[in-house]
């Protein structure tokens, strides 16, 4: 998973440098955060394999939404969701995202929130292909 999210981060990173820019020790950082999020009953935490390979995962944070939003139930934030390559999100994305959403159901969650850089355009693809939509984007600059 750390490898993963260690890829993505260097893919994102030329795109939004200051925004994605990885800290030194972002591979220790990201281990240790993922493995506090292995401990939170918020959390849902999925991997999928093929013969022993790492093709993606989702890591998923249940919560309620602000007030002004209420939409009806909880809110599912996704920031990790990475595939090893392009080609798999059809599959590999598709599958990850599926069990969420069944798993989501039975936790009451009536939305999900997808975190996607405004560069990645075959993780865009697969998101529109699924019937998201964009609800916001966040500009940002240094001062």
């Amino acid at each position: 998973m750390v490898r993963l999210a260690e890829a993505r981060r260097t893919e994102y990173e030329p795109h939004q440098p200051v925004f994605w820019r990885k800290a030194l020790d972002s591979k220790e950082r990201q281990r240790d955060w993922f493995a506090a999020l292995l401990d939170d009953p918020s959390a849902i935490c999925l991997v999928l394999e093929n013969d022993g390979e790492l093709e993606g995962m989702l890591i998923g944070t249940v919560a309620s939404a602000p007030a002004v939003y209420d939409p009806g139930g909880l809110t599912c934030t996704i920031d990790d969701f990475v595939v090893r390559a392009p080609e798999l999100w059809a599959e590999a994305g598709a599958a990850l995202l599926d069990h969420l959403q069944t798993e989501l159901k039975d936790r009451g969650a009536v939305q999900i929130v997808v975190v996607c850089g405004h560069h990645d355009a075959a993780k865009r693809s697969f998101l529109e292909a699924r019937d998201l939509s964009i609800a916001s984007e966040w500009w940002t600059t240094p001062i």
